[in-house]
């Protein structure tokens, strides 16, 4: 009790229980009985204050008690918590996740914890769903130089779905002597192969990217071009240049075209390699001019 100016008869209350207040003066006195119970609840906070979250995400909420003793307390697993809008979010009062807000919609919801009659709130705001990641495809693709792979986006949102983004992304080729990317309306994603080798290649939207790695192999050669090379490696070999004669041959007869001269021709050249073999040409070389005419007549292909 007070007797200081100012404060006279101002009682300051420290525990649960009763005293009796005494007032005197000189030999007269009064006095009265002061009951203490305990600290009243005055107000909630609940916190944060009015977060904003994308939608499919959590927010954790917390309530903290303030007493008239001057005292705090968390009262998050003891109020009840509440949303007033349960289509944009949920708030959980299960154990354990007393305050965990789980977003469903783009919009705003009060969230309020009470204990008795006294409640505190706060405004949840959910915004549109944010990107998490990019998910590039096919993974690791493996194709012949001077060939072309289709890649396609999908992003992956924090209200768990999905969206095509090929044509919105941006792609890039870490290499681009290997392979390029295309960027242009029609053809998003659509990766053109120069050289045999390996390249990055990304798809970015924003701050979130997505990769797969391209494989470039050595091409097949065409029939033209297989043609070529056979002429090429028998030139000055046989008498007469007989292979080289027959080779030229064949490229005649696939140019009208004759695919069964050209066939017949091609089995004649490898009888006169077989007869050359171990005396005017190595066997090493005649195994591989036959294997090199076999793979024409299969690229032909011959009947």
């Amino acid at each position: 009790m007070s007797n200081t100016a100012g404060s006279n008869g101002l009682a300051t209350t420290a525990a649960l229980g009763s005293t009796t207040v005494f007032a005197m003066s000189g030999d007269v006195t009064g006095e009265t009985t002061l009951t203490v119970t305990a600290a009243t609840l005055m107000w909630i906070e609940v916190s944060p204050a009015v977060p904003s979250v994308s939608s499919g995400s959590t927010q954790q909420f917390a309530a903290t008690g303030f007493y008239t003793d001057n005292s705090t307390q968390d009262l998050t697993a003891q109020v009840t918590w509440a949303s007033s809008d349960g289509a944009v979010a949920t708030v959980s009062n299960a154990a354990g996740s007393n305050g965990l807000a789980t977003t469903a919609a783009v919009g705003s919801t009060t969230v309020s914890a009470m204990s008795g009659d006294v409640t505190g709130e706060t405004t949840l705001t959910v915004t549109a769903a944010t990107l998490m990641w990019i998910e590039v495809s096919p993974l690791a693709p493996s194709v012949a130089s001077g060939s072309t792979q289709q890649f396609t986006a999908t992003g992956f949102y924090t209200d768990n779905s999905t969206q095509d983004l090929t044509a919105q992304v941006a792609w890039a080729s870490s290499d681009s002597a290997v392979a390029t990317v295309s960027n242009a309306a029609g053809s998003n994603g659509l990766a053109t192969t120069a050289a045999v080798g390996s390249t990055i290649v990304s798809a970015t939207s924003g701050d979130v990217t997505g990769e797969a790695t391209l494989t470039v192999t050595a091409g097949s050669l065409s029939v033209d071009e297989l043609v070529a090379a056979l002429l090429n490696a028998v030139t000055d070999i046989g008498a007469g240049n007989s292979l080289a004669d027959k080779v030229m041959d064949v490229q005649n007869y696939l140019a009208v075209p004759d695919i069964v001269s050209a066939c017949s021709i091609l089995d004649d050249f490898q009888l006169q390699v077989l007869a050359m073999s171990g005396g005017q040409i190595s066997v090493a070389l005649a195994d591989q001019l036959t294997a090199d005419a076999n793979t024409i007549k299969a690229a032909i292909p011959c009947p």
